[in-house]
């Protein structure tokens, strides 16, 4: 019984310092992406693809062709690694159509930005963690020694 309230407690401080340390690095929320990394002008003339409600995957890479891929029956051709990446990041619940940016240059670029800002949030949200962590270990540890 004493374990099982343990690691219920565990579990609750675990959740409480995700939910603190999600609060501190990104108070507003997490960049969207296309929204927030390509210009709304690079889209007015974009190609249309229908794409499934299921997640994509990139497949093989084949004469400068990249294939993305779903569990289901969805395939798709695209020019570039960098067009299918474009196409697994704009990807949104509920939403059949993503539009590609014609200009090959603008999606390059803003798959590349979207990269770079997901790797800096994942160095942030880990370096804060195990900050906050190490605070709050130290401090529990302070509080038991009274």
């Amino acid at each position: 019984m004493r374990k099982k309230i343990k690691t219920a407690k565990t579990e609750k401080d675990i959740e409480k310092l995700m939910e603190k340390v999600i609060s501190e690095v990104i108070p507003d929320g997490m960049r969207k992406f296309q929204e927030d990394f390509i210009d709304s002008r690079y889209l007015k003339k974009a190609k249309e693809i229908s794409v499934p409600d299921e997640p994509l995957k990139l497949g093989k890479f084949f004469f400068g062709r990249q294939e993305l891929l779903s569990e289901g029956c969805f395939k798709y051709e695209a020019a570039s690694i960098a067009e299918a990446k474009f196409i697994m990041y704009s990807q949104k619940p509920n939403c059949y159509i993503v539009k590609i940016p014609e200009d090959k240059l603008s999606l390059k670029k803003a798959v590349a930005e979207y990269e770079k800002y997901i790797e800096g949030l994942k160095d942030n949200l880990f370096e804060e963690f195990f900050t906050q962590g190490l605070m709050t270990t130290n401090w529990q540890i302070l509080r038991s020694e009274k």
